[in-house]
């Protein structure tokens, strides 16, 4: 049987065949590009409602819809701006930094900056990080309140430099008086201190208690012999509370009469450094005197991790004139005001007038306001002119009648009985009632 020939395909039949495929492509593209869309449409939806606006606008701009996804620009913005004030509130401030920063020109974002500072620098305040809170609030400049917390601030640091005095951490105290300037007796405390540490940095310079210096021998390490100008008395043990005391002796700037200081070291008073003046500067210089003195005791602290605080004067007879000079000089020249000045039975019974100090002077002194004690021959008062002109210039004074007036005795008493632990300490009440009679002269 003949077999039949196959009919060839004409072009007509060959382009309708490829148009349907073609059209069949369309047909699955358009459908898959559909289902994209759909799908992406979805997903920006889904994200954009979770909050997730970046990852939202991906699909959004895939979507082609860009009003959607410009919404997400300006939803993740917000989101950003509460975002910082919320890390601001709990007190993640680097984190609020960090948010707000990148949107600082975003509704108030700039001001919550400003306030994510300050309320940090009182966060640090509260723990008592004082000095990293004080740089905080300056680099604030005239925001609200600033001058007013580093007022306040300025009076905290202040109260820990002298913790930081008493810990004898004198570097760091320095660091803060020098920033505070004029505030209180910074700039006193400041000058004693870079004293302190250029004495302490001095290696080529020989301390003061020096086992080479010993009064005695190795075997009493509390007393010194500080060349010719003083005795010294360091206590063995010796803390924030020690206290300073400082001796003029008699005559005309004579020789200390040494009994006197071995009297001392037979009962002294406890936790103080003494410094026992060998001349008392009279018809010499009573102000070199009493800024060697100073200087000297300053110096002896130091080398027993002390601070150095104003201290409590005595003069004997002759010395009892230069003894109060030191309340007027050691203010004058060091900025430190002394708080008790005693005297042991004055010269001539403070009738010495090339001794005394004027009537200027006088109320300078009382500006200081020491308590001053006037340890005498009983019935002396305001009958005589030094003691009146004391009272009548502001000063505080007080008489102790002795009932051993004999003169020497006046300060053996002094030195062996406790009378300088009463002066050193609390003076609220009078000591040894049953040797001293006191009278108050003046408020």
């Amino acid at each position: 049987m003949e077999e039949k020939k196959r009919t060839p395909l004409t072009w007509k039949r060959a382009a309708v065949w490829l148009t349907g495929i073609a059209v069949l492509a369309v047909l699955i593209f358009a459908g898959r590009s559909a289902g994209q869309f759909l799908h992406n449409r979805q997903e920006g939806d889904r994200l954009f409602a979770a909050g997730a606006y970046s990852e939202a606008k991906a699909f959004y701009l895939q979507a082609g819809n860009e009003k959607m996804a410009a919404l997400c620009d300006d939803y993740a913005l917000e989101q950003q701006y509460l975002n910082g004030r919320r890390s601001l509130q709990s007190g993640d401030y680097e984190k609020a930094r960090e948010l707000l920063l990148e949107i600082r020109e975003y509704k108030d974002a700039e001001n919550l900056l400003l306030a994510c500072d300050y309320t940090e620098a009182g966060a640090l305040r509260a723990k008592g990080e004082l000095e990293k809170a004080k740089e905080i609030y300056l680099d604030l400049g005239d925001y609200p309140g600033v001058v007013e917390r580093i007022r306040e601030l300025n009076e905290e640091l202040y109260d820990y430099s002298l913790e930081l005095a008493d810990a004898f951490e004198i570097e760091h105290a320095v660091k803060i008086w020098t920033d505070l300037g004029d505030l209180r007796d910074c700039k006193v405390r400041r000058d004693l201190g870079e004293k302190i540490l250029g004495w302490l940095g001095d290696k080529k310079s020989t301390r003061l208690t020096d086992p080479a210096n010993y009064f005695f021998n190795e075997s009493v390490k509390t007393a010194y012999q500080v060349g010719e100008e003083a005795y010294l008395y360091v206590p063995e043990k010796c803390g924030k509370d020690t206290g300073f005391l400082l001796y003029y002796p008699g005559g005309y700037n004579q020789e200390l009469n040494i009994d006197f200081f071995y009297y001392f070291l037979m009962n002294p008073p406890p936790n103080t450094i003494a410094l026992f003046l060998r001349r008392n500067g009279v018809n010499h210089s009573v102000e070199e005197k009493n800024r060697e003195g100073i200087e000297l005791l300053l110096r002896a602290g130091a080398e027993c991790g002390v601070f150095f605080k104003a201290p409590t004067v005595v003069g004997s007879s002759l010395g009892a004139y230069p003894a109060l000079y030191s309340g007027l000089y050691t203010w004058k020249d060091f900025g430190l005001k002394v708080p008790a000045i005693m005297t042991l039975d004055a010269g001539n019974n403070w009738q010495q007038p090339d001794q005394m100090m004027t009537i200027p002077e006088l109320k300078e002194l009382g500006k200081v306001h020491p308590d001053i004690y006037l340890f005498d021959n009983p019935g002396l008062g305001l009958d005589r002119e030094g003691i009146r002109q004391m009272v009548e210039t502001g000063n505080r004074v007080s008489m102790v009648d002795c009932y051993f007036d004999e003169h020497d005795k006046m300060t053996y008493d002094a030195m062996g009985m406790g009378v300088l632990h009463w002066m050193v300490g609390d003076r609220t009440t009078p000591c040894s009632m049953e040797i001293y009679e006191f009278r108050r002269l003046s408020e």
